[in-house]
């Protein structure tokens, strides 16, 4: 039974919240006080067609809310395990449905996101709505045949059935998408082998383009880099004129200095530290440099590591990660065609064996229905005897 409904928004109504008890609820109200947009609510939970015109005027969204509780969920439950949501706790059911002023609603089963036809679904379970016209249904062949499975507690042997007649159309689905001209499809393997081969062949997984670049830099540029090192140890630590040689001469009258001068006792010690200083810059410098390969095969193999990744980049890919996931997704495609006759074989044996499935199941279902028939047409047969139609007749064809 339905537990509780929310109304947030909608139409006229700011915010209801009802609560109903066992048996025999009414709801009434003078004409405009909303009872027509409980049951409009309602029917949204249901799967009927929400339009935005329904929200609150001034109001962003709209929003409806309904709490079931279920005495017997094996029917919802199933419907929920082929939706891949967690089956009931407690036969605890609660639908959630927002309408958005503008842009696509939300709907949440367990505060699981849903869908429409979900609702539909789990709807026909939960509740029965009827108005004015709702004798209209009975002329839709859809709704008699859910009369009469209902009549005939068939739900169990027809929900067995549309799931073994789903199984059966996603075969047929995997078995279409392997057709295809044998030629194609090996021009497709000559492509993808190509592909794989030559990014495979570059080594791309082992490319760090960013250190290639910063040696190409380095190799392409390293007569000028090679000059201005040399010139800054030169000016370092040079045998003339240069900033140690300097140093020392300031060291020498640092030290004369501070024997005349108590106060510069120190200043030489920080001298002899700026010198220490200056020499391992220098060795730093030339160390550095030394590591620097400047030969023109060097220079052409990386341009053409660099123009190799170029090329693979446009073909395959912006990055190394983008050519690699290429190549991860052509190695899957590749193996999904050189198996396409093994599949093509497993999947026919499946789909034979479906189909059985599907006609001893709709054989079953028809014979079930057939015997419901009969039963229904004696029944209301009989109820149009009691009415007072002595010659009044009802038959299911």
């Amino acid at each position: 039974m339905i537990e509780s409904l929310r109304v947030k928004n909608l139409a006229i109504v700011e915010d209801a919240a009802l609560e109903f008890g066992p048996g025999l609820n009414v709801i009434t109200g003078e004409t405009g006080a909303g009872k027509s947009i409980l049951i409009g609510a309602l029917g949204l939970l249901l799967g009927e067609r929400a339009d935005k015109t329904m929200v609150r005027t001034g109001e962003k969204q709209g929003a409806v809310e309904a709490v079931f509780h279920l005495s017997d969920p094996s029917g919802v439950d199933g419907l929920l395990e082929e939706m891949g949501l967690d089956p009931l706790s407690g036969g605890m059911l609660i639908i959630r449905r927002t309408l958005p002023a503008s842009g696509s609603g939300r709907i949440f089963i367990n505060d699981s996101p849903s869908t429409v036809q979900a609702l539909k679904q789990i709807g026909n379970l939960l509740v029965d709505l009827h108005g004015p016209h709702d004798h209209q249904s009975l002329l839709d062949p859809d709704f008699q045949l859910d009369l009469l499975d209902a009549f005939g507690r068939l739900k169990k042997e027809r929900a067995g059935y549309e799931k073994a007649y789903r199984k059966m159309k996603e075969l047929e689905a995997a078995r279409r998408g392997l057709d295809g001209d044998d030629r194609d499809v090996a021009r497709r393997i000559d492509l993808l082998r190509y592909q794989l081969q030559e990014i495979e062949a570059a080594g791309v997984g082992d490319i760090d383009e960013e250190r290639l670049m910063a040696e190409h830099a380095e190799s392409a540029n390293a007569q000028r880099i090679l000059e201005l090192a040399n010139g800054v140890c030169l000016g370092l630590t040079g045998e003339e004129g240069s900033a140690f040689n300097n140093l020392a001469v300031i060291r020498s009258a640092l030290s004369e200095l501070s024997s005349l001068l108590p106060d510069a006792a120190g200043w030489d010690d920080e001298a002899e530290g700026i010198a220490i200083q200056l020499q391992e810059l220098s060795d730093q410098i030339t160390g550095r440099v030394d590591r620097i390969e400047s030969s023109p095969e060097r220079v052409e193999e990386l341009e053409d590591r660099l123009s190799l990744l170029q090329k693979l980049k446009r073909k395959y890919g912006g990055t190394a990660e983008e050519i690699l996931r290429y190549f991860t997704e052509a190695e899957k495609e590749l193996e999904e065609l050189e198996t396409r006759e093994e599949r093509i074989a497993e999947i026919d044996g499946q789909l034979k064996k479906q189909e059985k499935l599907v006609r001893t199941a709709g054989k079953k279902l028809g014979e079930s229905r057939r015997k419901a028939a009969g039963k229904l047409a004696r029944a209301i047969t009989s109820a149009l005897q009691d009415l007072g139609f002595p010659h009044g007749a009802f038959n299911v064809s």
